[in-house]
């Protein structure tokens, strides 16, 4: 009879450290899928040229441009279309986005075709033919509207291609992720 009290205390007793095991495991399963939904922003573009893009962004807390709020991408060309995937480190929803690119031979055009921004689960599709709704390039590119394609171009000896959400992405950007 001891015996049998004894088999059945040890046998609940590995069924509880194995049930405690399980509850660690998807707390950690939990921590990992956190840091996968982190604020992602992807363009899928034609990109002719080897470049580096850079994408910073601002939040409620920084209002000014600065290097260590962004993530830089180095592309090699191509006339295939591919996936930029900016990945934030941190747990920060962005309040603008600053997308600059800039290649030493000063020449580079971008075939736009679709961008996504993601943020624990909720998506924002921006299609092609949206994109200049969301974004505004500066002077240092020519932008066909029609083509949905972005030209750098040098300026007075300058060169500094970037484009800047609008107000209208930024609201956006509220709205879905907030």
């Amino acid at each position: 009879m001891k015996f049998k009290i004894i088999l059945l205390i040890t046998l609940f007793a590995f069924a509880s450290c194995k049930d405690e095991k399980k509850e660690v495991s998807k707390e950690n399963n939990n921590i990992s899928l956190q840091n996968e939904d982190y604020f992602t922003f992807s363009i899928n573009a034609v990109i002719e040229n080897d470049d580096e893009f850079t994408l910073f962004y601002l939040d409620v807390e920084n209002e000014q441009i600065a290097k260590e709020k962004s993530i830089s991408l180095q592309v090699s060309g191509s006339l295939s279309p591919q996936d930029l995937v900016f990945k934030l480190k941190e747990d920060v929803l962005p309040t603008r986005l600053i997308l600059r690119f800039g290649n030493s031979e000063k020449t580079q055009k971008i075939d736009f075709n679709e961008s996504r921004l993601n943020y624990y689960g909720k998506e924002i599709v921006i299609s092609k033919e949206n994109f200049f709704q969301f974004f505004i390039p500066n002077n240092f590119i020519n932008f066909d509207r029609e083509a949905h394609t972005a030209v750098g171009r040098e300026v007075d000896n300058n060169y500094d291609p970037t484009f800047f959400s609008r107000e209208i992405l930024e609201n956006k950007i509220n709205y879905t992720f907030f």
